[in-house]
């Protein structure tokens, strides 16, 4: 039986665009991290990497991708949407995306900036 919280929240048009949104920006952040393993690998190890190292790291941010996907589809055949929902979920992910670039930026900038300063 499904309580009237359960299905406040299941029928939320706010909180399914946010999630709706987020699950875009998730397979945006994944699919980066395909694009550009070695950067994102740079938070996590310092380089040199071992070929085996990069090959884990690579099937990691694969695997991460296709989970992502795979939630966005569920989510994007749950239930009926209007289009303009669609829209409003593109406005969300739009900003996440520009939040998770501009951290990712930030802590690229710091790393560099703490390795020059770093040298003998």
């Amino acid at each position: 039986m499904v309580t009237p919280d359960q299905y406040r929240v299941a029928f939320d048009p706010m909180l399914d665009r946010m999630t709706l949104g987020f699950a875009v920006a998730a397979v945006f952040l994944t699919a980066w991290w395909n694009l550009q393993p070695k950067r994102f690998m740079g938070f996590w190890l310092k380089p040199p990497y071992k070929p085996l190292t990069v090959t884990l790291f690579r099937v990691f941010f694969a695997a991460n991708l296709i989970g992502a996907i795979s939630y966005l589809t569920g989510e994007m055949n749950r239930y009926r949407r209007p289009m303009y929902q669609y829209r409003a979920a593109a406005e969300v992910a739009v900003a996440w995306i520009a939040v998770i670039w501009v951290m990712v930026t930030a802590m690229s900038w710091l790393a560099r900036r703490r390795d020059q300063t770093n040298r003998p």
